[in-house]
């Protein structure tokens, strides 16, 4: 499997389970959060944007996102 193949099947499977999608949003916005002390608010916001960037997925939309919707 090449790592292109590998992410396009990560990409799927957020799709495909949006509390799988969640478990990574928190993974990286709590050490957003403690690395840098920036509020709740703001660290969903940073992951968030990571989540778009790298996966293609608005987690925005998820029924437990807190924070600014883009």
């Amino acid at each position: 499997m090449t790592i292109a193949t590998a992410f396009d099947e990560l990409k799927a499977a957020m799709q495909a389970d949006p509390e799988y999608a969640w478990g990574w949003h928190c993974n990286f916005a709590m050490p957003i959060m403690d690395a840098s002390g920036i509020s709740h608010e703001k660290a969903n916001k940073a992951a968030a944007h990571l989540m778009e960037h790298l996966f293609d997925y608005d987690i925005t939309t998820h029924p437990y996102y807190q924070g600014e919707a883009k």
